[in-house]
């Protein structure tokens, strides 16, 4: 029996945009980049699983606004300890939000390029 792979972890950054029902004429998006902690044998398998805890926080609201999950924008290695004593690593648990970003986005055009990790216009709300 082969030997299976040793799980580390990464930090995902899950993308959802926020649609308000009564939608002004302005072409801003307004955007949360989740930032997740992932636990997972590699990269790919860690996009995979951070697309999973995206889709959960779709929401679609009658009354004020819906959340639509847009991606993972980007999948980091997360580094052990200083010490090597990454007793704190026993601990996490994967799909634990490490921080969350609040973001502004002039156009479509301007998340799309965010996404695709080119440079965009975006303002950081939070």
């Amino acid at each position: 029996m082969a030997k299976r792979a040793r799980e580390k972890w990464f930090s995902a950054h899950i993308v959802l945009v926020i649609v308000p029902k009564a939608r002004a004429r302005r072409a801003a998006l307004d955007v949360w980049e989740n930032i997740v902690l992932i636990k997972a044998v590699n990269a790919a398998a860690a996009k995979r699983k951070a697309a999973s805890i995206g889709r959960l926080h779709v929401r679609r609201s009658k009354t004020d606004a819906d959340i639509e999950f847009r991606g993972v924008r980007a999948v980091v290695d997360v580094l052990p300890s200083p010490t090597g004593k990454a007793d704190w690593n026993e601990i996490l648990e994967s799909g634990a939000e490490v921080s969350c970003n609040k973001l502004q986005f002039a156009s479509p055009t301007e998340l799309s390029r965010f996404m695709k990790l080119r440079k965009a216009k975006v303002e950081l709300l939070w």
